[in-house]
């Protein structure tokens, strides 16, 4: 796992991502011991909602569609290095589907004020993503993850390229904030990270949505909540 994405956060981002990681625990046990696996890698249980037969809809916002994984003591799915990166990204090819939420979320207003005035993140388009699930933080979005071969962020959008500035783009076209920008449908800040197939172009990418907008998603265990519901034991070294 590259070390670049383990790094832990200077003290605005530890708040945040505590705020976000602890602000909701609550958790069905029955639920939680009898959670779906549709497919495991690194001792974790991965959950794709497409696959859930009682669900009368296979969508949803990013904030109902955490609630649905940690209810079951799993998180929306983080991406901490490329070879999970890899497994995920062909089990949405095999599954032909056209996007699924991640974790990944903006740090924004509701957050804190300080996301917009803490030099450490900004530009927050580039410097303020993390994972809310696994409490890492996404490396910079305009240059390729240390120890990657490649971004993962998409290289089209509805912004053109030339319309942004060095520090605002990412490392391709996402992410763009297109919406906002462009006042386009609810014009809201595009502050939460979807993996979508074959969208402005052929292939899985990471892109950044408004988080109101419906999409499948995809859990993963969560080690904390595995461990606050006595399921899972805690590694003790020493």
């Amino acid at each position: 796992e590259s070390q670049t994405m383990r790094t832990y956060e200077p003290a605005l981002l530890i708040t945040v991502l505590i705020q976000w990681t602890y602000a909701e625990k609550e958790f069905d046990l029955e639920l939680c011991l009898n959670r779906t696996a549709h497919w495991r890698h690194n001792q974790h249980n991965y959950l794709y909602s497409g696959y859930i037969d009682e669900l009368q809809d296979h969508t949803a916002s990013w904030d109902e569609s955490r609630k649905y994984c940690r209810r079951r003591c799993m998180d929306l799915v983080s991406v901490n290095s490329e070879s999970e990166w890899r497994i995920i990204r062909k089990h949405i090819r095999d599954i032909r589907v056209g996007s699924v939420w991640t974790s990944g979320h903006l740090c924004d207003k509701q957050v804190s004020e300080r996301c917009f005035t803490d030099e450490s993140l900004q530009p927050r388009i580039v410097y303020a993503w993390y994972w809310t699930g696994s409490g890492h933080r996404i490396p910079a979005t305009n240059t390729t993850p240390a120890g990657w071969s490649a971004s993962p962020w998409g290289n089209y959008g509805y912004i053109d390229k030339t319309e942004l500035t060095d520090s605002e783009s990412g490392s391709g076209w996402q992410p763009d904030n297109g919406e906002q920008r462009l006042g386009l449908e609810k014009g809201e800040e595009e502050a939460c990270l979807v993996i979508t197939q074959n969208r402005f172009e052929e292939g899985v990418f990471w892109e950044d949505q408004a988080c109101y907008h419906a999409h499948p998603w995809l859990c993963e265990d969560s080690e904390d909540l595995l461990l606050e519901a006595k399921i899972k034991k805690p590694i003790i070294f020493g």
